[in-house]
């Protein structure tokens, strides 16, 4: 199975999203957080991919409020 690694700020609709994008999604897990920015998700997001060999694409889908808590995921699918 390949796997993906993600940010968010809302990780209840990412989940919803990626699981009408991959059917098969499993083993959804929050690797990080809360964070304060999005750019120490992006961070985490970055190491975490090279750790596990998984896709990830830089940004996060998700508005960036100054405001926000940042979480990174992690599935398979």
């Amino acid at each position: 199975m390949a796997c993906r690694i993600g940010i968010t700020s809302n990780q209840e609709q990412r989940k919803k999203f990626w699981e009408g994008q991959y059917p098969n999604l499993g083993d959804w897990k929050i690797l990080a957080g809360p964070l304060d920015t999005k750019g120490e998700a992006q961070i985490l997001e970055t190491k975490f991919a090279q750790d596990y060999g998984c896709v990830a694409h830089a940004g996060g889908d998700d508005p960036d409020s100054p405001f926000a808590k940042w979480w990174v995921y992690y599935f398979k699918y």
